[in-house]
């Protein structure tokens, strides 16, 4: 959780969608379903970190993005 909280926005693909949320006004349980896998005990992969964002989950469109800042 802390090394989450250190950033302002979470983003995570869901479906064909990235959607984007403030870390701040998310509860640890929705940071927790957000980052870790089905199995609930490993961190999804893959995750990328860049500037104030946290990504999880699979999308190239978002990581060039994200890469670019």
């Amino acid at each position: 959780m802390p090394l989450v909280r250190r950033f302002k926005k979470a983003c995570m693909k869901a479906g064909p969608l990235v959607k984007e949320f403030e870390i701040a006004s998310l509860q640890d349980a929705e940071i927790l379903s957000m980052f870790l896998g089905r199995d609930g005990d490993k961190m999804r992969a893959p995750v990328l970190a860049s500037g104030d964002t946290i990504f999880a989950g699979t999308d190239e469109a978002t990581f060039r993005t994200m890469l670019r800042k």
